[in-house]
């Protein structure tokens, strides 16, 4: 059994991915870096080449391509699923996890640095109004583009809620380190029926 995590852009998948998977005893893929390794480029870059629409694709065959896989855990894009087809086709891989998190908090962690702001090309591009460097240099620019950044995920959140409803298991995470967020959600699976997330 594989386990997925889902969630929107900064609800933590790629930092709480490898500490399940070493508590779990499984491997770890995010599936944006395998993309980019595949494709030779950034995913900022292949969404600039290709088009959304054409990167979802892409999402999705690289997606397929773990079908049969077992012992990993998977951080999904933060736009998949988009529709029921792609919720089924990620439900038939493994235990489905749906990281629920305060938008002020998975705002605040993606104005940490430019950097992170700079990996997320849909962000960038709500964003892009905003003067992104340097984040702080003015307090009312600064506020301004929190503001802004809240409501962008607010959207996001509100467009994959649905289908975070439909998880094998909600995990609502506040303010835990990764490392007890991460346990926290073994200790989940080792409570739930085996008939609902599946034998890990």
């Amino acid at each position: 059994m594989n386990v997925l995590l889902m969630g929107i852009t900064g609800s933590g998948k790629s930092t709480l991915g490898p500490l399940l998977a070493r508590e779990l005893r499984y491997g770890f893929v995010d599936l944006d870096e395998k993309i980019a390794a595949q494709q030779g480029c950034s995913i900022a870059k292949l969404i600039k080449k290709r088009g959304i629409g054409a990167f979802r694709e892409l999402e999705l065959r690289t997606l397929r391509l773990f079908s049969g896989c077992k012992h990993q855990v998977i951080s999904l894009g933060g736009g998949l699923p988009q529709d029921e087809n792609g919720l089924r086709l990620v439900r038939s891989l493994g235990t489905l996890v749906w990281l629920e998190v305060p938008i002020r908090v998975m705002a605040a962690r993606l104005l940490r640095s430019r950097e992170e702001l700079s990996k997320r090309p849909l962000v960038c591009e709500a964003l892009s109004a905003h003067r992104l460097t340097p984040l702080q240099e003015d307090s009312m620019q600064a506020a301004q583009l929190r503001q802004d950044l809240e409501a962008y995920l607010s959207q996001r959140y509100e467009k994959m809620k649905e289908f975070g409803d439909q998880a094998d298991l909600v995990f609502r995470d506040y303010y835990s380190e990764p490392m007890f967020a991460a346990r926290q959600i073994v200790s989940m699976f080792k409570r739930e029926p085996l008939s609902r997330v599946g034998k890990l």
